[in-house]
């Protein structure tokens, strides 16, 4: 059995194996809440907690720049949200 974060699968030397320790392995998943209603989707997405912040670039002094700014101009721009989503187990094969 591996874990790792959210994963949770069997390693197996055969496919049979694998599928037998599957079918032996009791997890506990946490409530499924649903997904939200289209309508609220920003809102949604806009309120779930983020797991990783990646800085690519720090270069001068952003804020210092907003304060001396003779103008500011704020925006929201929404964009379609794509996303690759595992319709299926995770497997991998080595030898």
């Amino acid at each position: 059995v591996v874990r790792q974060g959210n994963f949770l699968g069997v390693v197996a030397e055969r496919e049979w194996g694998a599928i037998r320790a599957a079918e032996n392995l009791k997890a506990t998943w946490s409530t499924w809440e649903g997904l939200p209603d289209q309508s609220k989707l920003w809102e949604f997405v806009r309120a779930t907690k983020v797991n990783k912040d990646d800085v690519t670039s720090n270069v001068g002094n952003a804020e210092q720049a907003l304060e001396q700014a003779a103008r500011r101009i704020s925006a929201t721009y929404n964009f379609a949200i794509h996303t690759h989503g595992s319709i299926g187990p995770s497997c991998a094969v080595a030898e």
